[in-house]
Formats: C-alpha cells, structure tokens, sequence
C-alpha cells in the first residue's frame, strides 16, 4: 500500500511535460516490441544508434561510440552477421554509384575506345545503384517516420530529381532545366518550413 501511495504521489507531482516524456518512451518502446525491423536494429545497435539509423534527420552525430561497441560486443553472433552484410551491402552501393557516374562522365569526355560501352549506357542504368539506395532509405523513412510526411517528401523529391536528369541527359524527355529542378525547390521549401517550425515550436 505505502508503495501504491508512493508512485501516486510521484505521478501527481510530473508536470504535464514530464506525463507527456513518459508517454513518449512508451509509445517508442510499443512501437520498438511490435516491429522486427525496430526490435532487430536495437537488440544490435541500442537504443541511440537504432534511433539514429531509422531517422533522416538525427543521423549518427548522436550516437556514442562506445554505447554503440558494448551493443555489439553483447549482441547475438546472428545478429552481429546480419548487421554486417547489411553494412557491407550500402558500402558497396553508396561507392559503386559514384565510380559508375565517374566512369560515365570520363568516357563522355575522352571518346575513349575502351569505354564505349560505358559511354553507351543510359543514365538510367548508370544510376541503379543510386535509385537501390534510395529505395532502401525510403523503406526505412516508412518503417520510422511514417507520420512524418515532410521526411517523405523531402525523399521522393531527391528520388524524382535525380529521375528528371537521368532522363534529361539520355535526351528521352527535353523539358527545360527550370522544370527538371521542381523537385529540388520542393527539397529546399521543405527544409526552410521544417527549420521554420523547429524555431517557433
């Protein structure tokens, strides 16, 4: 009874933010128990880098590494696995993207005999391993942040930016580049709102 009384006590003295705090971490954790992919991330990562990983906006400068190292050292070795040919996999699309638009861009230039192929090749399929990348953020944006639909948008305009001048510079649409860059002033707008709102909230 003396416990009882005690935790009533305590909640009647939480201010209103602190009710809404406590609220918070249990819909987060809610959330984390009824999803795989959240509960997967934070049995490896913790609840910081998991966070981290699942948010288009607090990226990794939060984390602490050695928060992030203890996660690991205690974490099963099949997750350790997976979380390492998850690593390896973005690794090698997040460099191949660029290699392939350098090597695309090179060939252009120098009429290289040697790069005909590559020269050849449509910008679509030079940036696979880009639109790959994008899909796989965009599926974590959803998993995360489905109620944030600025996060979204901000994605999928990258995503049609990148489309347009693909298509744009294969010469299949030929609209003009004020037109091809909407999605980019959508990003920006985005942006400037979402700062706007973080100031005056």
């Amino acid at each position: 009874n003396n416990n009882n009384n005690n935790n009533n006590n305590n909640n009647n003295n939480k201010t209103p933010e602190q009710i809404q705090a406590d609220f918070v971490k249990i819909k987060e954790a809610y959330e984390t128990l009824s999803n795989v992919d959240k509960r997967n991330a934070y049995d490896v990562l913790g609840p910081q880098a998991s966070k981290a990983l699942l948010s288009s906006n607090s990226g990794f400068g939060g984390i602490d590494p050695n928060f992030l190292l203890l996660n690991l050292a205690t974490a099963s070795y099949i997750n350790k696995t997976k979380l390492f040919v998850l690593v390896l996999f973005c690794m090698a699309i997040v460099l191949l993207g660029p290699l392939l638009i350098c090597a695309k861009i090179d060939a252009i230039l120098y009429n290289n005999k040697n790069t005909t192929i590559i020269a050849n090749t449509s910008w679509i399929v030079i940036l696979i391993p880009i639109w790959i990348f994008n899909v796989i953020h965009l599926i974590l944006l959803l998993i995360a942040l489905l109620d944030d639909v600025a996060a979204i948008v901000r994605m999928i305009s990258i995503f049609l930016l990148e489309l347009f001048l693909a298509l744009r510079f294969d010469n299949t649409i030929q609209w003009e580049y004020k037109y091809i860059l909407i999605p980019a002033y959508i990003h920006q707008c985005i942006v400037l709102l979402s700062a706007i709102y973080m100031i005056y909230k």
